[in-house]
């Protein structure tokens, strides 16, 4: 409840229009053991359907090492997205780090409905995990953003 009043705030701050995006970002918790990625994976997208947000960033998006990529999260997410909303959507990610036991790759992510046009990643200073930021200049009605 704390969260929708936020949001129905923050909407009321920045009087969301025409000239605004919408722009969430989250963490997927990856394929977390014990967490039934599977199941969540559909109510994080039903949820991301219901907020329709413009650019979309993630963090510890997983993939699993055995497969060919499909099953990667943010692609997950992106396909799903365009499936339900009739366009394209763009996404990009970069591997950070093997995750829960080496069972499964990491990544870091962003999502968007609109063009993109460069993307990139920097390497930064190492911690427990190697880290990265990634970018992405994405056309967007209201001018070229460049979201990290």
């Amino acid at each position: 409840m704390r969260n929708t009043i936020f949001f129905i705030l923050l909407s009321s701050v920045l009087n969301l229009g025409a000239d605004s995006l919408k722009v969430l970002t989250y963490n997927i918790q990856g394929m977390k053991p014990g967490t039934s990625p599977e199941l969540r994976i559909i109510h994080i997208i039903d949820k991301i359907i219901q907020l329709d947000p413009d650019i979309i960033g993630l963090q510890e998006i997983n993939e699993s090492l055995s497969g060919d990529g499909t099953d990667n999260q943010a692609k997950v997410i992106a396909d799903s997205l365009s499936a339900y909303f009739g366009i394209n959507y763009n996404y990009y990610y970069e591997f950070t780090h093997l995750s829960w036991n080496n069972n499964f790759r990491e990544f870091v992510g962003i999502i968007t409905k609109y063009n993109v046009e460069e993307e990139g990643f920097f390497q930064l200073v190492q911690g427990t995990f190697p880290r990265k930021v990634i970018w992405n200049k994405i056309n967007t009605p209201i001018g070229t953003v460049n979201f990290f």
